[in-house]
């Protein structure tokens, strides 16, 4: 896909010809760890007739479940721990981000949940903190 510039007066996204860009964005945050494959592909093909351009995603998000598993129950992290990933529930990541290019959508993705940083959610309920200062770019 083509890489998105901003245009030259500063004020719109844009391809690299100049052509605007006009960013339709689906918050499609749980994708990844709601839909399974065959209803991936018929949100997206639905999307796509809509005239959607953009699908914003979360990798992990504790708010649908708080063990963070895909549709298939595999975990996104190894005994919880945020530098032991499971390559299983990557790999369907990664597979809902082919699906994503290969209907043309661009991705604005989204790491992690903020209560997965911060400790607490949008109604005030307490939270694991998985990323702090010591692993987060790790």
């Amino acid at each position: 896909m083509e890489r998105l510039v901003i245009s030259e007066n500063g004020r719109f996204f844009a391809k690299p010809d100049g052509t605007p860009f006009v960013w339709l964005a689906d918050t499609a945050w749980t994708v990844p760890a709601k839909l399974k494959w065959d209803d991936v592909q018929h949100y997206m093909k639905t999307r796509k007739e809509q005239g959607f351009t953009v699908l914003q995603m979360v990798v992990l998000d504790p708010e649908y479940n708080e063990d963070m598993r895909n549709p298939c129950g595999i975990k996104a992290l190894n005994n919880d721990n945020i530098l032991d990933p499971n390559e299983a529930y990557f790999s369907y990541v990664d597979w809902v981000l082919d699906q994503a290019e290969a209907y043309g959508f661009y991705v604005l993705l989204l790491p992690v949940w903020g209560e997965l940083v911060v400790g607490w959610d949008w109604s005030g309920n307490d939270h694991p903190v998985y990323v702090n200062e010591d692993n987060a770019f790790a």
